[in-house]
């Protein structure tokens, strides 16, 4: 009987074993396969691009022309490190004067993309330190992707009023899988602009809003994280709006139509 006893328990024990050993790889599969699809997007890209690698914020200027896929290899780009910073100008680039410095503004290009290389948008990061600044601004472009790494304002003392992303009289425009993070008051600002599509991006801690958009029509947002907005005044916290759409039309959010000038969730 004893020994009988003694059996069961031996099977018993291997049997605890073998699930404990089995739970865990079981629990992972299950995570992987519930992982969130990436959302999808329109590729704006018109052409051919010359592919240029980029480690450093003279290389990343040097770089701005037409039809050019611009890969950002180093980890920061701080864009007040650039020789000549709010002083030169090319036919592609000037500094644009804001209240407390300037901000960078590519112009009148046509078929560019900027993006990193890899799955972690956090391994390369564009940076402003003026916070009236957009961080980069585009004025008079078209089809242009802004892909697969991190941008923001520096992180330092003090509110901002300038966004992170910024179109002004564009059109055709991708901002794919790409962190935009505050103290900027928007991740992505866009004013008399059409054709835009913001896509699995992750959008936080900026002060007024995730986006902000005047003037534009045909825009298209799938699969983005808005989170954190908002910011403290006087001692009085303020909530931010993800979505701030004005004197805008036919907008879509994750496949669903929203009325024009939306603003809202």
């Amino acid at each position: 009987m004893k020994q009988a006893f003694r059996i069961l328990l031996s099977l018993a024990l291997l049997l605890t074993l073998a699930a404990s050993c089995y739970l865990p790889i079981a629990m992972a599969q299950s995570t992987e396969e519930t992982k969130p699809a990436m959302a999808e997007f329109t590729p704006v890209s018109t052409g051919d691009q010359t592919q240029v690698h980029v480690s450093s914020v003279d290389e990343l200027l040097a770089a701005l022309a037409p039809d050019t896929e611009i890969i950002l290899d180093a980890e920061y780009f701080d864009l007040s490190t650039a020789t000549g910073y709010g002083k030169t100008s090319t036919e592609y680039y000037y500094w644009e004067e804001v209240f407390d410095g300037v901000q960078l503004t590519i112009r009148d290009l046509s078929n560019l993309t900027i993006r990193a290389e890899g799955d972690d948008i956090t391994a390369h990061t564009v940076s402003a330190r003026p916070r009236y600044a957009h961080v980069i601004n585009f004025e008079n472009c078209s089809a242009i992707t802004v892909e697969g790494f991190t941008a923001g304002h520096t992180i330092e003392p003090g509110s901002c009023t300038g966004g992170v992303i910024g179109f002004r009289g564009s059109q055709d425009i991708l901002i794919n899988n790409c962190g935009l993070y505050g103290c900027g008051v928007v991740g992505v600002w866009a004013d008399m602009s059409k054709n835009i599509q913001v896509a699995n991006c992750d959008i936080y801690e900026c002060s007024w809003g995730g986006i902000y958009m005047v003037g534009c029509k045909d825009v298209t947002f799938n699969g983005n994280t808005i989170r954190d907005l908002g910011e403290v005044y006087d001692g009085v916290r303020y909530d931010g709006t993800p979505f701030m759409l004005h004197d805008t039309e036919n907008i879509t959010i994750d496949g669903v139509k929203k009325d024009n000038n939306y603003i809202g969730n």
